[in-house]
């Protein structure tokens, strides 16, 4: 989902080179939210970390991380992160950790909850070839920690950098969380291996949150504005391993997507996009419809549920599923999607649309949605006799209508 009014936004706002102060009323202290990746002694961690001020929250699993994530929190003191880890937040401590403070790679070492043997640490960015070069640090309207209401939530109005050389540089941007403030994110945006910058900018009412994006130049060693085409990504979730970025949006009540773009040369193209749909179903001699969303894994965008065809056979597992919504006036998106089985790659195998029919009724001919119901097993038509008939054939022409 894009909005093309935000980059002219974003553009007022601004890159300024000057030195990192105060301003009357404003607070200034360290922010930001890394993804990083390494080891505890033999093992493969991935770890989310993000600090606000000397408080430290995040959590982080091992190997493919399919066993859960552990809870994170703690804080810095005297140069060092300080950190426990929890299973879950009012779980017993299950170990501790001491990492240096920075930006750089991390290194220290973990602990278990009554001490004892230590383990080494090593952390870099994950997904990057190169570290973040930078200390960061927000200027905001208000002081960090808990506010009093999801209201009263500071906004954050600058992110200052300070490079190893002590050079420093002001991005502006204008960004204002809701119940808790949103900070600056170090991801690569542009798989170059190069750490950037984004923060997400507003909460709206659907999830189409508006972000602001930075990309690092290694040649003059400084943060520049991101292409148009990249600040109007809402919600993005970047793959480094496929070098795409993943955008997910939502359309109102009944409307929800996915749009998938990679990198061509400094530019962005869209490479496949998905809509949510309806999936007419008969239960108990019934045709309900099921909401039907896209999701993306394994480098394509899918949809559940959705019938398998396996041995000749159709299966559809409805667990979990809403299929207590109308359709409404989106006939156009009733349809019905069979796919092959898992362990095929679950390749898409064929799609029942909805046609339209010629009915002749009591006030004279009509056309009519005939729709595909998955019914037990297999796949009928059904012809729907209501207010969604036409009284002139939609496929048609325009000049024959």
């Amino acid at each position: 989902m894009r909005f093309p009014l935000l980059f002219t936004f974003l553009l007022l706002l601004g890159l300024a080179a000057k030195p990192v102060s105060a301003q009357d009323g404003a607070q200034e202290f360290p922010a930001w939210t890394r993804d990083l990746e390494g080891t505890i002694g033999p093992h493969r961690i991935a770890l989310s970390l993000s600090r606000e001020a000397d408080t430290l929250s995040g959590s982080y699993c091992y190997g493919d991380c399919k066993a859960g994530r552990i809870s994170l929190a703690g804080i810095v003191e005297n140069g060092e992160m300080r950190l426990e880890e929890r299973a879950a937040p009012d779980a017993p401590v299950t170990g501790r950790w001491v990492l240096r403070s920075g930006m750089g790679p991390l290194s220290g070492e973990w602990r278990g909850p009554k001490g004892g043997k230590a383990l080494p640490v090593v952390l870099g960015t994950a997904g990057a070839a190169h570290d973040f070069p930078f200390d960061i640090r927000v200027r905001a309207t208000g002081a960090p920690g808990a506010p009093e209401s999801c209201n009263d939530v500071p906004a954050i109005t600058a992110i200052l950098l300070r490079g190893p050389d002590g050079a420093t540089q002001e991005l502006g941007t204008d960004s204002q969380g809701t119940c808790g403030m949103f900070l600056p994110e170090v991801v690569d945006v542009n798989f170059d291996g190069w750490p950037d910058l984004v923060i997400a900018l507003f909460l709206p009412a659907a999830p189409n949150i508006p972000q602001q994006y930075w990309i690092y130049d290694p040649v003059t060693g400084r943060m520049a504005d991101a292409p148009a085409a990249l600040q109007e990504i809402t919600s993005p979730e970047f793959i480094p391993e496929e070098k795409r970025i993943v955008s997910t949006w939502r359309a109102g009540c009944c409307d929800h997507g996915i749009d998938v773009y990679q990198w061509k040369g400094a530019g962005l193209e869209k490479v496949d996009s998905g809509e949510s749909y309806f999936m007419p179903v008969r239960l108990k001699g019934e045709i309900v419809y099921c909401y039907v969303m896209p999701g993306y894994g394994h480098g394509r965008i899918d949809y559940a549920p959705a019938p398998v065809e396996a041995d000749g056979r159709l299966s559809l597992d409805l667990e979990g599923s809403d299929c207590d919504v109308s359709p409404g006036a989106f006939i156009d998106r009733i349809r019905i999607d069979v796919y092959g089985p898992e362990a095929q790659g679950s390749p898409l195998l064929r799609t029942a649309r909805t046609r339209w029919a010629a009915v002749d009724m009591p006030e004279g001919r009509r056309w009519c949605p005939e729709i595909p119901v998955y019914d037990g097993g297999r796949i009928d038509r059904e012809v729907l006799r209501d207010e969604a008939c036409l009284q002139k054939d939609p496929t048609a022409p325009a000049a024959a209508r």
